[in-house]
């Protein structure tokens, strides 16, 4: 079992107090051990343990190399789980829970931030320079859209969309989308959640992008 940090913290004060109502029964338990053992085995004292005694008749008995103390090793903060590498603070388990984890609350902190910029009467997106991009980027949107469109009559299915493309996007990550599709990131957001099901002329772009992500079904 291992304890959190703010519970070892709190306990750590109160090691004293464990320390002594202990110490009395390992030191019985530890002479009947040695006794059972059949050979000379020496148990040190209440006093030559801990801040009482420092340790010294203990001390003189074990080199300099002995005395080093072995490093706690790390623990997944999630599970709990013994982790090898001592740098790192989450098992391979936990660690697509802490990013969703995390992820959600980015997202939330910047639709607050968003939200409060929105209420303000300096918004920059409201801006008339920001309202003329915008009318700007829609208008050639729906100029490529209507273009490609006449080269490519269809019918194009959104069935087709939800079955061969969405899934996999799920793995891919924003700017990802972003780059194959040329939209904004809060378009492409909704794109990879399935709020949104763009034009047919990004669906060429984005089954190339999920062929080349693994198979969340195949977990490759």
């Amino acid at each position: 079992m291992r304890l959190t940090a703010d519970l070892a913290g709190a306990l750590s004060s109160t090691l004293p107090i464990w320390e002594r109502a202990a110490s009395a029964h390992a030191e019985q338990i530890a002479r009947l051990l040695a006794r059972s053992a059949g050979l000379a085995v020496r148990v040190p004292g209440a006093r030559t343990r801990g801040s009482r005694g420092g340790g010294a008749s203990l001390g003189r008995r074990t080199g300099a190399a002995q005395q080093k103390t072995r490093p706690i090793p790390s623990a997944c903060r999630a599970c709990g789980v013994v982790l090898e590498d001592a740098d790192r603070i989450y098992c391979p388990d936990c660690i697509p829970g802490f990013k969703a984890d995390r992820t959600a609350r980015l997202v939330s902190a910047a639709r607050s931030v968003l939200a409060e910029m929105r209420r303000s009467e300096h918004d920059p997106a409201q801006s008339e320079e920001a309202k003329a991009k915008r009318v700007a980027a829609y208008r050639k949107r729906k100029e490529a859209a209507r273009a490609w469109e006449r080269e490519n009559p269809g019918p194009h299915h959104p069935d087709a969309y939800r079955l061969e493309i969405l899934p996999r996007l799920a793995m891919a990550t924003l700017p990802q989308t972003m780059r194959a599709t040329g939209l904004t990131s809060g378009y492409c957001w909704r794109i990879r959640r399935g709020e949104r099901i763009p034009h047919p002329m990004y669906w060429g772009a984005l089954h190339e992008l999920a062929l080349s992500l693994p198979d969340v079904n195949s977990g490759s």
